[in-house]
């Protein structure tokens, strides 16, 4: 299989093992993507973001995810890479998480939870609710809530890795919206006020007002009785998700400790859309040792974040280094091939066994 794999995609025959039979299709579609015209214009490109595509052919739309990882908002191109095969780790821990969210009984936007024969997802295209989701179970290290010195219950200061008496929910705008001064605000805060019907708009940092939208901006006008309704669903589903998904982590030694998510309407109810992988959540490793005796994260420690960290704490002039990129993007390549092969263990699509001789075979 290895063989055939390399000649078709022109890739190694260790990454070729790595990656599996069924993903055979995903390279030819990204060479398609990348030199073919004809293939090319069969597309209709329905949304783009840093990270993925949504595309139409004929009548199904698929999701593409890419190779891009960004850090600190995507807007210093020195914190913006291309990771090889991110892309493809991406759509195997997200068809695996999904596989784990359908078992917590939450509808998504996946319509085949499993890689397509072209190696993509399929998707029912849904009108997209503007607003981000967040979750927090635990204070991850550099989080908002020790930047704003925010206190618990007890009136002491939240220190990193303290966990939340509750889950909290907020809802983040996602349209970049000025300020009445022309500053730019990304990502807000959105507050719905139910008296005046409209959502106030916050600084993600500084939780400052700002400005605001109407309600009819976020959802449909004709569904503004059902707003504080929404918005309750909402959060209620994301903490489902974020602590289902928690306690199956956990078990293989790694700890969620927030994420984000993104909801579409189908007939007025909420739906889950959009991905979720490595990018939607913080993990933390807490049992290493599980996790190295799999053949998992192999030079990491308890306590490491498992995710964008390693590009977001390294400072401008590391990223000027051209060594020191390389060896970013070495790392975090092999920490989304690990991830991934992690979630296909904890979806059941492989076992203890097959991983371990999978192992076996590549020594």
């Amino acid at each position: 299989m290895a063989e055939n794999l390399t000649i078709e995609t022109g890739i190694s025959e260790e990454r070729a093992y790595r990656l599996g039979e069924a993903l055979i299709s995903i390279f030819a579609i990204y060479h398609l993507l990348e030199g073919d015209a004809q293939f090319l214009a069969k597309f209709n490109v329905v949304a783009r973001g840093k990270t993925k595509d949504i595309v139409k052919i004929d009548e199904d739309y698929y999701l593409i995810s890419t190779d891009s990882l960004t850090a600190k908002d995507g807007k210093n191109p020195l914190y913006c890479l291309e990771i090889e095969d991110k892309g493809v780790w991406s759509t195997i821990t997200t068809t695996c998480i999904y596989t784990m969210i359908s078992d917590l009984q939450v509808d998504t936007h996946i319509l085949d939870n499993r890689l397509t024969g072209d190696g993509i997802l399929r998707i029912e295209y849904l009108d997209q609710i503007p607003l981000e989701v967040v979750t927090r179970l635990k204070v991850a290290e550099g989080s908002s809530t020790l930047k704003r010195k925010e206190t618990n219950a007890q009136g002491e200061l939240y220190q990193a890795h303290d966990q939340f008496s509750i889950p909290t929910v907020e809802f983040y705008y996602k349209v970049d919206t000025a300020g009445e001064d022309g500053v730019i605000h990304s990502d807000p805060v959105a507050v719905y006020d139910s008296e005046s019907g409209i959502f106030n708009l916050y600084d993600a940092k500084t939780r400052l007002l700002f400005g605001s939208v109407d309600q009819g901006t976020v959802l449909p006008n004709t569904l503004a009785s059902h707003i504080p309704e929404i918005l309750s669903d909402l959060g209620s589903a994301n903490v489902q998700i974020l602590s289902g998904l928690r306690e199956k982590f956990i078990t293989y030694g790694v700890e969620l400790y927030d994420g984000k998510c993104e909801y579409g309407l189908r007939n007025n109810s909420v739906i889950l859309t959009d991905v979720f992988d490595v990018d939607s959540a913080r993990y933390y490793i807490s049992d290493i040792g599980c996790l190295n005796s799999l053949g998992l994260f192999i030079g990491f420690k308890n306590g490491d974040e498992i995710g964008k960290a390693l590009l977001r704490n390294s400072s401008e002039s590391e990223m000027s280094n051209p060594t020191h990129v390389i060896e970013i993007k070495q790392k975090m390549a092999q920490m989304y091939s690990d991830f991934a092969i992690l979630t296909r263990l904890m979806a059941g699509e492989i076992t203890v066994d097959q991983l371990r001789q999978s192992l076996s075979f590549q020594d």
